[in-house]
């Protein structure tokens, strides 16, 4: 389960909160985050923010722990 919440700053530019978390392979996964959002052509906007992410694994006595969280950069280019 999962969401997205997006707030406006201007025509181009929006703050993107998002987060998810549910059990798929893992005992337990979620995420979460925070970031800047700017459209630099129609089609293309560039995103920079931070990220949070932690995965639970546990199965039979083997466990796997482990989180990672940092600067998180990315591209959207929308087909159409």
């Amino acid at each position: 389960m999962g969401g997205r919440f997006s707030f406006p700053l201007g025509s181009k530019a929006s703050v993107d909160v998002l987060g998810d978390a549910g059990e798929g392979g893992a005992t337990l996964d979620y995420q979460v985050a925070g970031l800047l959002s700017y459209q630099i052509k129609p089609k293309l906007s560039l995103q920079g923010g931070w990220r949070s992410l932690t995965a639970h694994y546990g199965n039979n006595e083997n466990v796997f722990n482990a989180s990672i969280q940092g600067i998180a950069l990315g591209a959207t280019y929308k087909f159409r």
